[in-house]
Formats: C-alpha cells, structure tokens, sequence
C-alpha cells in the first residue's frame, strides 16, 4: 500500500484500534500452516483459519475468509499434498504459448511440433 494515498489513510483509520492486532494474529496464523512441517498439523491450521477468518470484524481478513471458504477444497488440498501445485504446467503452458504465437508462420506441422519441443525443454534451434 502507497503511503499518502486517501484509501490507505481510510484503511489506517478504519483498522485502528484491535484491527492491527487482529491482522497480525491473523497472519501469523495464516503463515504458520505454510511453514508447520507437520503435515496433519499443517492441515488443521489451515481448517482453522478457513473456519474462522470469514466471521472477523476487520473487513479485510472477514472478505479472506469468504474467499478461503469459496476456495476451501482447492485451498486445503495444498496443504494435504505436500504442497503440491500446478506451477510447473502452467509455465511449461506459459512457454509453449509464447513459441505457438512466434511461430505464426510456420506452415509444416512436422516442423511446427519440433519447435514446440525445443521450446519447452529449453533448447535453441
């Protein structure tokens, strides 16, 4: 958040009082079940804050928490796979739609298969 700007001094002035304090404990809570090494543990935390961040008086962490709980499945699934996530597709997709738009031109699928190869697996022609 810029300092000075008018909707920062109305969050500060909105969020003064226990709101700091509530959105401190609440990130802390919340950056606790990313860094807990147990994996049932870290699944609990996770529960407990999609459970009860919807029903808080600051606006902010309430509006997270109906997010959280729109999203639980997909939110609580990361913490129940060892934080396995779909980051390595999506920039492999990333890299094969970048080469797909260069290679507008090319007229030979054969050709057009092996540069998308090469692309994803990070070599040159």
């Amino acid at each position: 958040m810029r300092s000075g700007t008018s909707s920062s001094r109305r969050l500060l002035l909105r969020t003064s009082g226990i709101g700091p304090i509530l959105a401190d404990a609440s990130a802390q809570q919340l950056r606790s079940a990313y860094h807990e090494k147990d994996l049932t543990e870290r699944r609990r935390i996770a529960e407990k804050v999609v459970d009860t961040f919807h029903s808080c008086p600051t606006p902010e962490i309430a509006q997270l928490g109906r997010t959280l709980r729109q999203w639980r499945d997909a939110f609580l699934a990361y913490f129940t796979t060892s934080r396995a996530n779909n980051a390595g597709t999506e920039a492999l997709n990333g890299i094969i739609e970048l080469h797909r738009r260069l290679a507008h031109g090319f007229r030979n699928r054969h050709n057009y298969r092996l540069r998308m190869l090469l692309a994803a697996g990070g070599l040159t022609p």
